[in-house]
């Protein structure tokens, strides 16, 4: 006899209840090493492209990817439905997604348990899987299109003309409307350096949270800056750029295999997460990443060394992917100069992604107790300790105690 129903949202933007938080926690932790396992089987597929990994959810960033979270829920309610003193009890599971209500499902007859799955809004859930499809899909298609024309437009690939057979460095940065400071993120690096190194370095920059406006007003202003740069937009055609969209929307639409996860086949959650992506901005700077070092090759351009502001999403994978490709004898280093949180899991990389290039030959880091985060997954990843430049600034600044109340410092 079920004498009282609880209702358990577990929809991704559900804030989980107090409850139960403790248990669903244990279940993510446990859903890391599952979820990697599977990423791996998937890009290690026989007939599977490398620019998968480059796609939500085999990138692993679990921040815009919604995937994680729900083989989380499948863990979560597998435990809840075996735990016998949970029988006195009948439930309804919220959910929006159609891939998760179907494997709940699977789950719940497998237990023999009378569970209810459903959505507490079916139209507002279809809804968002179209928009996650199609809409935003579009929407980010032609705003970076528009990026590019305007980029074109401005722009002379001959000013590049003396790169030919040089022998340079390219950092990895980003630029943002309200900072155009290339070397910002890397403090006072430059300054340590001689008058023939800093000739071979290049900054590399992905402008971000730009509007068209802002486009349009900043790019002459950055162009002209201090410190040398290659604008990657320079050299990328609207021809090519369509034809990486193609390339794109192909494999979106790819097949993935059937891949077992205890007794459920758990390749529809993946395959909802390949065609419904939530950042296709970051999934079209990935692969433009792969023209861009394609064409500095043809250019007979000569890249010894690459530096990528490491964080494992998308566009560092295809960034260490391109250089390798394109440049084999070149040396990637990653900069890190932030500490991981347990669940972004793209920040911790796998022996599968060491083993197909998508992660840098080297991670630098701020401090050794990072290195066992940052090995987690691959214990051979390379790892040194470098001086974080970024924050030179800490050593030398002056704290005046007075101005602080312990309020204030707390």
């Amino acid at each position: 006899m079920y004498n009282q129903l609880k209702i358990i949202d577990l929809r991704s933007n559900a804030i989980i209840p107090d409850e139960i938080q403790d248990d669903f926690k244990e279940c993510a932790y446990s859903a890391r090493i599952i979820f990697n396992d599977l990423i791996s089987q998937y890009i290690e597929f026989e007939g599977s492209s490398n620019f998968l990994s480059f796609h939500e959810p085999f990138s692993r960033n679990t921040y815009s990817s919604n995937t994680f979270y729900y083989l989380t829920t499948l863990i979560y309610l597998d435990r809840l439905l075996s735990n016998k003193n949970n029988r006195k009890y009948s439930y309804r599971i919220i959910v929006d997604s159609p891939a998760q209500k179907k494997l709940l499902n699977q789950i719940n007859n497998n237990k023999s348990f009378k569970a209810i799955i459903s959505y507490d809004n079916a139209f507002s859930s279809y809804y968002t899987l179209v928009k996650k499809s199609i809409l935003s899909p579009l929407k980010c298609i032609l705003f970076r299109f528009f990026q590019l024309l305007i980029t074109n437009l401005s722009g002379q690939l001959s000013c590049y003309k003396g790169l030919e057979f040089k022998n340079i460095i390219l950092i990895d940065t980003f630029l943002t409307p309200r900072n155009t400071n290339e070397k910002k993120w890397y403090g006072t690096f430059l300054d340590y350096l001689d008058k023939e190194q800093k000739e071979s370095i290049y900054f590399v920059p992905t402008l971000t949270l730009f509007s068209l406006k802002d486009f349009f007003i900043k790019i002459p202003k950055i162009r002209k800056s201090n410190h040398q740069k290659i604008i990657k937009d320079d050299f990328i055609s609207i021809g090519e750029y369509f034809k990486s969209i193609k390339l794109i929307l192909k494999s979106k639409s790819y097949k993935l295999p059937s891949i077992k996860y205890k007794y459920l086949n758990i390749s529809p959650l993946f395959q909802e997460g390949l065609s419904s992506p939530n950042d296709f901005l970051s999934l079209i700077e990935a692969y433009l990443n792969l023209i861009f070092f394609s064409k500095l090759r043809k250019q007979a351009v000569n890249v010894k060394l690459t530096i990528d502001w490491f964080e494992g999403h998308a566009i560092d994978k295809s960034w260490n992917l391109a250089v390798k490709y394109n440049f084999p004898n070149a040396k990637r280093i990653g900069n890190r100069s932030m500490i991981s949180l347990p669940f972004c899991l793209c920040t911790i990389p796998t022996r599968v992604e060491r083993k197909k290039y998508l992660t840098p030959d080297i991670i630098l880091l701020p401090g050794s107790a990072i290195k066992s985060i940052v090995r987690e997954f691959d214990q051979k990843i390379q790892c040194y300790i470098a001086p974080s430049f970024r924050f030179e600034y800490l050593n030398t600044y002056l704290y005046n105690r007075s101005k602080f109340s312990n309020k204030n410092t707390t």
